[in-house]
């Protein structure tokens, strides 16, 4: 029975549902039996998975609840944050209890303890066999969703792997002028910027750009005209610099990662910068991080930090 399920899974993206169990002759009462021993496990309603491939990671338990909401409506696609999701790109502030889904011929949206059925929206639901452009008007429906810090996560790495550009971006914001909460994507165009390489790095430059601190991405540093580092941010004007440290993560890091990253850090102060590095752990209090930031850009010294690029990736 197990190996059954085991190959039934395996076929169609590691779910089976309660209709096809019942036609490889495994009803309702084996199916709560294996569950109740840990065999299985219910993704949703009438869709399971086999309990020992189910992620811990909450990202990939929505994209398994993904392909769990495909499999009970075949006729619907993903749409916002979970398009994001399915197609492996980064997402943070997302309530991902929900599946996010849209479906030809609705009215109205549909809530379910699984999915939020929406109808479709030529700008932020369109139906398009196009993916780069399905995932620039995802973004857009993300800012509309979630707020504009949540989408600029998904936008800026969008627009850094080249998938989208700032440009299809701003297309369908600028169409959406008398929308519900249209000042939301209004933001996402002010604030995404393709230079920055990961989620920790575009929330650290929203909390500066939205402090009032001008700042740059991925800044070069020379040393005799030769490129030696980039820095995750500048504070333009100075010769202060931000790093974020994504390898320590609410813990401890290998101890020649962190000495690898000092003798960096030093060759880059032998240039007369200062570095202020900042770890994930600082994000979760942004007041007393803005309050250590702002102390160390009012020490800093001037510096004409030019050529740095002037234009936003993507």
């Amino acid at each position: 029975m197990e190996s059954t399920l085991g190959d039934l899974a395996a076929a169609q993206g590691g779910l089976f549902t309660t209709a096809q169990a019942a036609r490889s002759g495994i009803k309702d009462f084996a199916l709560a039996r294996l569950r109740a021993g840990g065999v299985i496990f219910g993704v949703a309603r009438g869709v399971y998975a086999m309990a020992d491939t189910v992620p811990d990671d909450v990202v990939a338990v929505h994209a398994m609840k993904v392909r769990a909401a495909l499999l009970l409506y075949p006729d619907a696609r993903p749409c916002g944050g979970s398009l994001a999701v399915i197609h492996g790109h980064p997402v943070w502030g997302l309530d991902l209890d929900r599946v996010d889904l849209v479906r030809d011929g609705l009215s109205h949206e549909v809530l379910t303890q699984l999915c939020r059925i929406r109808p479709s929206d030529a700008l932020t639901r369109p139906d398009t066999a196009d993916r780069d452009a399905a995932l620039a008007a995802c973004v857009v429906q993300v800012a509309l969703d979630h707020g504009p810090t949540a989408a600029v996560v998904t936008a800026d790495r969008l627009m850094h792997d080249r998938v989208v550009d700032a440009q299809q971006i701003a297309q369908i914001v600028d169409r959406l002028a008398t929308r519900p909460f249209a000042g939301r994507a209004q933001a996402l165009v002010t604030l995404m910027d393709g230079r920055s390489e990961s989620v920790g790095e575009s929330r650290l430059r929203i909390l500066l750009v939205t402090n009032g601190v001008a700042v740059t991405p991925q800044v070069p540093v020379l040393e005799n005209g030769r490129i030696i580092a980039r820095a995750d941010l500048g504070v333009d004007g100075t010769n202060q610099l931000i790093e974020f440290d994504g390898k320590v993560k609410y813990g401890g890091a290998d101890p020649e990662v962190l000495w690898r990253e000092k003798k960096r850090e030093d060759r880059i102060r032998r240039q007369d910068y200062r570095v202020e590095r900042v770890v994930w752990s600082h994000l979760d209090r942004p007041k007393i991080l803005m309050a250590r930031l702002l102390r160390e850009i009012g020490a800093a010294s001037p510096r004409n930090t030019e050529p740095h690029p002037t234009t936003k990736a993507g």
